[in-house]
């Protein structure tokens, strides 16, 4: 019987592979504080629903922008009645 444990964490090389981006890219990211991290000393680390977040708001921005310069709309935020 073979056990699989997940990650808890993920280092920068394992996040910028999860998220599709160089490890440069992803530095620059958590240094512009655009990117939710833990730092314990010189390491970083990525929990992966903050990875899965990232990903989510991003998709979302881009989209919006895309949808703005295409069609010249602005997205107009829901209300919650």
């Amino acid at each position: 019987m073979t056990l699989s444990i997940s990650p808890v964490t993920f280092r920068v090389r394992d996040a910028s592979g999860y998220l599709g981006i160089s490890e440069y890219l992803l530095r620059k990211l958590v240094q512009e504080r655009r990117i939710a991290h833990i730092r314990a000393g010189k390491l970083i680390l990525f929990r992966q629903d903050a990875l899965d977040a990232f990903l989510t708001t991003s998709e979302q921005g881009t989209l919006d922008l895309e949808a703005e310069s295409v069609h010249g709309i602005r997205p107009v935020p829901l209300r919650h009645v």
